[in-house]
């Protein structure tokens, strides 16, 4: 079984199992091995300064998480185990927040009825943010910016992806982090469907994939 988080503030050694002493389950992350079944996810558990995703095994005393089902739908995905191993990590960086983001905000599109009076929003706003990381500016910038805020109350969607390639330009990595997990919310949101997730953290994958990985503080991934 396979997890994602963010930001271990432990230290891993790839390979070496890991295993809590009392053997139970709870919500001392990450002292319980808790983790996520996608990217998108595992967004949730951002602490801010320099973030990685890692992939971990589980074994042993697994058990599934049920977090606050009385809240929404997204919160309730996550593992939870008493052992656990470090299989690959890699730096999460602000490009792969902004790819995110659009990644969210285009599959939006492709479920999204062309005629629904959100459609439009979005799809201006991600002709605003790719007209930014192209051209980045500080008068561009603030139009960016005043443009997203219209956008809140109406189209939010539209919102975080404008606001994205804003933090994105401004090098705010917490920021342009908490627009990629707002969008994939949007998104979960208005078409309820795990696809939605495991299509978003297949492409989140795909792309760090196609870098070398790193290792996270003393972890040495070879």
């Amino acid at each position: 079984m396979l997890g994602w988080w963010f930001v271990d503030p432990k230290k891993w050694v790839a390979g070496e199992w890991r295993e809590r002493e009392d053997g139970r389950f709870g919500s001392d992350y990450p002292r319980g091995f808790r983790s996520c079944a996608s990217i998108p996810v595992a967004l949730d558990y951002i602490r801010g300064g320099e973030d990685h995703v890692a992939q971990i095994e589980h074994g042993g005393c697994i058990s599934k998480g049920t977090g606050e089902e009385k809240e929404v739908r997204w919160d309730v995905r996550y593992t939870e185990s008493c052992r656990a191993r470090l299989v690959v990590a890699w730096e999460w960086t602000l490009g792969d927040s902004m790819s995110l983001v659009l990644n969210a905000a285009d599959q939006y599109l492709n479920l999204c009825a062309p005629d629904n009076p959100r459609y439009p929003h979005i799809s201006r706003a991600l002709g605003a943010a790719n007209d930014l990381l192209r051209n980045p500016s500080e008068s561009l910038l603030r139009e960016t910016l005043s443009f997203a805020r219209t956008l809140m109350p109406v189209a939010p969607m539209g919102y975080y992806v404008a606001a994205a390639a804003v933090h994105v330009v401004s090098e705010v990595t917490g920021w342009a982090t908490d627009s990629a997990k707002n969008a994939t919310r949007c998104c979960a949101d208005a078409f309820p469907s795990d696809a939605v997730y495991q299509t978003l953290h297949k492409r989140v994958l795909a792309r760090l994939m196609l870098r070398e990985p790193i290792g996270v503080g003393d972890v040495s991934v070879g």
